[in-house]
């Protein structure tokens, strides 16, 4: 539970690194940064998370504190990535800007597989240009759904394998990988 104006992001490194030195597993959990300025909250957000991807091998997840801000326990203090109704911020712009460099390790430590989907979500697609497929419809239904989004973390920690078509679709941000990436901009599909 962060703010603007402390710790700095040289200040939240120096303490990350710190954790890091002990050759120890870290986790960035419960993240939240109120602010006062969003451009400033926004740089906070991306420097934190660009010190996770630098350290992915030593760090395997990063959870923010709440999906929105008006459900935080801080919500007057405007602490997440996302407004009221899911509107993204600054922060979440800048959080989705950063370049995860080919290689980086994304997931180090299998998550638990979810055996059994949520109830299904369909969100109404169009297929992608010049084909009959769905961009994120991996099961190939027609529709994109939740059962598609367990598939696919089901994929990113190896728990699944995927059909050429089913990594196509799969790859929501078109870089020829199935990574977290793909995860996120996934869900926000579904959001």
């Amino acid at each position: 539970h962060l703010d603007v104006s402390y710790p700095s992001a040289q200040v939240y490194k120096t303490a990350l690194e710190k954790f890091l030195s002990t050759g120890l597993e870290v986790q960035i959990t419960e993240l939240d940064i109120t602010c006062g300025s969003d451009s400033a909250q926004a740089a906070l957000f991306k420097d934190i998370f660009e010190l996770a991807v630098k350290h992915a091998d030593q760090i395997p997840a990063l959870t923010v504190w709440g999906t929105h801000d008006s459900i935080s326990w801080r919500s007057s203090q405007n602490p997440l990535l996302f407004g009221a109704g899911y509107t993204p911020k600054s922060a979440y712009t800048s959080v989705m800007s950063i370049n995860v460099p080919s290689g980086t390790p994304v997931v180090t430590t299998p998550a638990p597989v979810v055996t059994t989907p949520a109830p299904s979500t369909t969100v109404s697609t169009q297929p992608t240009s010049g084909s009959n497929t769905v961009k994120g419809d991996i099961d190939g239904n027609g529709s994109v759904t939740s059962s598609d989004l367990v598939k696919l973390m089901q994929a990113i920690v190896g728990k699944a394998s995927l059909t050429s078509q089913q990594k196509n679709n799969a790859d929501m941000n078109g870089d020829g990988k199935i990574t977290i990436i793909d995860l996120i901009k996934f869900k926000n599909i579904l959001i």
